[in-house]
């Protein structure tokens, strides 16, 4: 019988959540009815291992791992999954999070309700002891529902989407080789551009969990700042084509959040060298509403007074420093991208 839902899980240093990721997915409701595909992309820790005890404790499940010959990232791993899945739906879950009894059943359901390409729900983000609830309650499904992705008010996170698998067959989508950051921006681009329905439920059924906000942590990188440049471009090339036209100036919304992220997180080089990059995003930026105040500001006065951007990123990072100690002063002066 042809599984239900295909679970996606990349697999690569995550010993210390894995089994409660697994035990979570493993004890859904529909869970007989689904099959898994763990990938492993040659993960240095026991990962494996624990995730291969989780699995000889559910004997009834189809659980499928297959092993990446050497390490190829996040992306490529996706895509080794993806194209090893054989249900009628298909979505991943980060081998880091965990989701509820009722997650995979309830999105099933409504997306054959609703005959859904891409069913989405709501999801939980766990920072530590902190939970909150992100919602997208004020959300309207309209033929304009590509255009609220690109605006941002649909997050591209992959992990609290349900696809049809049709929708990728047919159209040939998968995740962008090489890119390991924002891959999710341009598949779901091309998903959403693609999809002829959705469907949305309004309940939190996945937990995100924020890592490595307790300790120190580096600052973008030049692969990461590469991956962003190389997604942007991913996208410009998409929408070559002429049905997506009347969309190709709302990339701009995008820009503007790909620089956000090479700015406040990038090293006080970075933030001196891309500074005035892509200055056609510049009208857009008053008119995100997903954008914070503050980074508004930032990127606003990067054209009007270039000087007085760069006092409010090194100040913006220095607290970061001081209060947050999520990296140091000598990887904020870093003289190199790496």
């Amino acid at each position: 019988m042809k599984p239900l839902i295909s679970v996606l899980i990349p697999v690569y240093g995550v010993e210390k959540y894995i089994e409660k990721c697994l035990k979570s997915v493993f004890e859904n409701t529909i869970a007989e009815k689904c099959e898994f595909i763990l990938v492993n992309d040659c993960t240095k820790d026991s990962s494996i291992q624990i995730a291969k005890t989780m699995i000889s404790s559910f004997p009834n499940l189809d659980v499928k791992i297959i092993e990446h010959d050497m390490n190829c990232g996040i992306g490529a791993t996706r895509n080794t999954a993806l194209k090893n899945a054989t249900g009628n739906y298909i979505i991943y879950v980060d081998s880091d999070d965990w989701v509820e009894k009722d997650f995979l059943e309830k999105l099933y359901n409504e997306a054959e309700k609703k005959s859904a390409d891409i069913t989405f729900c709501d999801w939980y983000e766990e920072r530590g002891i902190e939970t909150s609830v992100f919602s997208h309650n004020t959300l309207q499904l309209s033929n304009n529902i590509l255009e609220e992705f690109l605006k941002s008010k649909i997050p591209a996170y992959m992990w609290n989407k349900l696809i049809n698998k049709n929708l990728i067959t047919k159209n040939a989508i998968e995740f962008e080789p090489g890119i390991n950051n924002w891959e999710d921006e341009t598949i779901c681009l091309k998903l959403f551009s693609m999809a002829k329905s959705f469907a949305y439920i309004n309940l939190p059924l996945y937990h995100y969990q924020i890592r490595n906000n307790s300790y120190i942590r580096c600052l973008i990188t030049e692969k990461t700042k590469n991956d962003f440049f190389n997604s942007i471009s991913a996208m410009s090339l998409f929408f070559d084509r002429p049905e997506l036209e009347q969309y190709r100036d709302l990339l701009n919304f995008k820009k503007n959040h790909a620089k956000q992220k090479i700015l406040i997180d990038g090293t006080r080089r970075m933030q001196k060298k891309y500074l005035s990059l892509w200055p056609e995003s510049y009208p857009y930026i008053k008119q995100d509403a997903t954008l914070p105040s503050r980074v508004k500001i930032i990127l606003r006065t990067a054209k009007t007074a270039p000087f007085i951007s760069k006092i409010l990123l090194f100040i913006h990072s220095s607290l970061k420093i001081v209060l947050r100690h999520q990296f140091t002063w000598k990887q904020y002066f870093s003289k190199s991208e790496d």
